[in-house]
């Protein structure tokens, strides 16, 4: 994958905020049993970016039509995370 970043985005964007805050991680077990546990981290340094090139073959593999559209792109230097401990989820009947 080849990316170019661009100009800082607005972080009030309720949009943005939905599509990269994240506050927990989920896991399956070997058993099926899902796994939770909490995220803390600061707001991301978001930035515009370009996909020059993307050799992706998850969404085919996954039973799906590819996207026609140019996939919207977001890019951040990273920051520190803390995570939680784990909690098993109960089962739903």
């Amino acid at each position: 994958m080849a990316v170019q970043t661009g100009r800082r985005v607005d972080q009030s964007d309720s949009f943005v905020t939905f599509l990269t805050a994240r506050w927990g991680l989920l896991s399956a077990s070997r058993r099926g049993r899902l796994w939770y546990a909490p995220v803390e981290h600061p707001a991301w340094s978001l930035h515009e970016a370009h996909v020059h090139h993307l050799d992706d073959h998850l969404v085919g593999a996954a039973g799906l039509p590819a996207p026609s559209d140019r996939p919207h792109v977001l890019w951040a230097p990273g920051v520190d995370v803390r995570v939680g401990r784990p909690t098993r989820l109960p089962r739903s009947h």
